[in-house]
C-alpha cells in the first residue's frame, strides 16, 4: 500500500466537522426563529421583513437606550455610596423660612496632629479622610452629649476636642448654600474658619472648634443658632475630593491677577495668569494664604471661585455629553462626601437637577460680614458683625439676598479674573 496517499477519501477528514458546524447554526437559528415568532407580534414581524434597514436601525437605537437606562439606574443606586449620619441639631431651632439651606463642610488634614495615633483618620496630609466615621467609631463617638461633650470623654479633656484633634481633621471650609423656592437661583455665603463664635456648651471659641469637639451636629447647631438660619441638610467633603473631583473633569480653570508669592520661602507659588488645576495643584490652590494680601480672607474667595469653576465645567458639554466623565465625577464625588441621613437620592437628584438648570449668573457668593482680625488671649481670631451677619443670612432665607447686598456693604467674590 502506498504510505504517501491518503487513508480517507479525499475531504472527509476536515469537511464532516464543517457540515457538524453548519447543521447546528441551523438548529440554533430555527430555536431563535421560534422564539421571535412567538414574542414578536405578526404586524411587527411583517414590517421588519419589509423594512429591514429601518429595522435594523431601530433595534440599535432601542440597544442604546437600554444601556443608558442601565447607566443612569448604576448612577442612581451609586448614591447610596456617600455615607450618611444622624442629624440633631436639638429642639431649639429657628423657623423654617423656605428653600433648601445646605451647610457644606470641607475637612482637610492637619499636619501638626500625631500621626501614630490610633485615631487619626487623616494619610499624610493629603486631604484624604475616612467619612465613614462620622457614623462609624471615629467622629461619632466624639461629641454625642447634649452639649457636644463624648459620654466616655477622658476626665482631664470633658469636651473630647484632645481625642477628636488626635485625628487630624480640621473643618477648613464653612459654607452655606441656599436654593431658592423656586429652584432657580443659589447663593452661597462663607464663614471664616477662625470667626468668634458662640459655641454651645464651650463658650467663645473659633467656629472651626466646633466641629472638632461635636462633629457635624455641633457645628449645625452653632451656625443655627448664632446665625438664626434653619439648616435642612448637612454636606461634608474632604480635600481629597477636591483632588478627585478636578481630576475625573480634566482639571478647572482658574485665573491669578498676579504672582503670588509665598514669603516662607521667598518663592513664586503661583504665575499670573490663566492655569488649569486638577490633582494636587487643585488641592494647592484652595489650601493657599500664604503671599495672599488678605490670608485667610482671599483663601475664601479661593475656595468659592474653586466651587464656581467646578460648577462651570460640570454644566460644560464636554462632560455632559460624555458618561465616562459623568461616571468618574459621580464615583469622585460619592467617594468623598458624606451625608446626612434625611437627604434623600431625590433629593439629591433634584438640586442637581436645579444647578444644571442654572446659569453662572444665578448664583452669588459672599462671604459674612465681619470686623477683622484681632488676638483673643495668644488666639488669632475673625470678629464677625453679628448683627448684619444674622440680617444676611435672613434675606438669603426670604430669597431677597440680591436687594440685600445691593443695599448693604457685603463683601462679594470678584469676577473670575480678579480672585486673588
Amino acid at each position: 500500500m502506498d504510505q504517501d496517499g491518503p487513508l480517507l477519501p479525499e475531504g472527509m477528514l476536515f469537511d464532516q466537522p464543517a457540515r457538524v458546524r453548519v447543521r447546528k447554526k441551523r438548529r440554533r437559528f430555527k430555536r431563535l426563529r421560534k422564539i421571535y415568532v412567538r414574542v414578536v407580534p405578526a404586524r411587527i414581524r411583517k414590517w421588519i421583513d419589509d423594512n429591514p434597514a429601518l429595522a435594523a436601525i431601530v433595534g440599535l437605537l432601542l440597544l442604546l437606550l437600554l444601556i443608558i437606562l442601565i447607566w443612569l439606574l448604576w448612577l442612581w443606586l451609586h448614591l447610596h455610596k456617600a455615607p450618611g449620619f444622624n442629624a440633631d441639631l436639638g429642639d431649639n431651632r429657628p423657623p423654617f423660612l423656605g428653600g433648601e439651606n445646605i451647610l457644606l463642610v470641607g475637612l482637610d488634614c492637619d499636619e501638626a496632629a500625631p500621626a501614630g495615633d490610633k485615631l487619626r483618620t487623616c494619610n499624610d496630609n493629603d486631604g484624604n479622610i475616612d467619612l465613614t466615621k462620622l457614623t462609624g467609631s471615629g467622629f461619632s463617638d466624639l461629641g454625642n452629649g447634649p452639649s457636644g461633650t463624648s459620654p466616655s470623654a477622658d476626665p482631664e479633656d470633658p469636651t473630647g476636642s484632645k481625642a477628636f484633634e488626635a485625628t487630624g481633621v480640621r473643618s477648613d471650609v464653612i459654607m452655606v448654600l441656599h436654593v431658592a423656592e423656586d429652584g432657580r437661583h443659589a447663593q452661597v455665603i462663607s464663614i471664616p474658619r477662625d470667626s468668634y463664635v458662640d459655641i454651645d456648651g464651650h463658650g467663645k471659641s473659633k467656629i472651626n472648634a466646633a466641629f472638632s469637639w461635636g462633629g457635624p451636629n455641633l457645628l449645625g447647631r452653632t451656625i443655627e443658632q448664632d446665625f438664626k438660619i434653619h439648616l435642612t441638610h448637612i454636606v461634608v467633603t474632604d480635600f481629597d475630593g477636591f483632588r478627585g473631583i478636578t481630576d475625573a473633569l480634566g482639571g478647572v480653570q482658574v485665573y491669578v491677577p498676579e504672582d503670588v508669592v509665598d514669603e516662607r520661602c521667598n518663592c513664586v507659588s503661583w504665575h499670573k495668569g490663566w492655569q488649569t488645576i486638577k490633582g494636587e495643584t487643585a488641592l494647592d490652590y484652595v489650601r493657599t494664604r500664604h503671599g495672599l494680601a488678605r490670608g485667610d480672607f482671599d483663601r475664601v474667595q479661593r475656595h468659592q471661585n474653586f466651587l464656581r469653576a467646578v460648577v462651570q465645567r460640570t454644566r460644560s458639554m464636554d462632560v455632559l455629553v460624555n458618561p465616562v466623565k459623568l461616571t468618574k465625577l459621580v464615583d469622585a464625588a460619592t467617594s468623598h462626601v458624606a451625608m446626612d441621613k434625611d437627604m434623600s437620592d431625590t433629593e439629591v437628584m433634584k438640586l442637581t437637577y436645579a444647578g444644571l438648570k442654572m446659569s453662572l449668573g444665578d448664583m452669588s457668593f459672599a462671604t459674612v460680614p465681619f470686623e477683622g482680625a484681632a488676638m483673643v488671649g495668644d488666639q488669632s481670631v475673625v470678629l464677625l458683625k453679628m448683627k448684619d451677619a444674622v440680617a444676611l443670612f435672613n434675606a438669603m432665607q426670604r430669597d431677597k439676598f440680591l436687594s440685600y447686598v445691593g443695599d448693604h456693604d457685603v463683601e462679594q467674590l470678584p469676577p473670575e479674573n480678579a480672585v486673588k
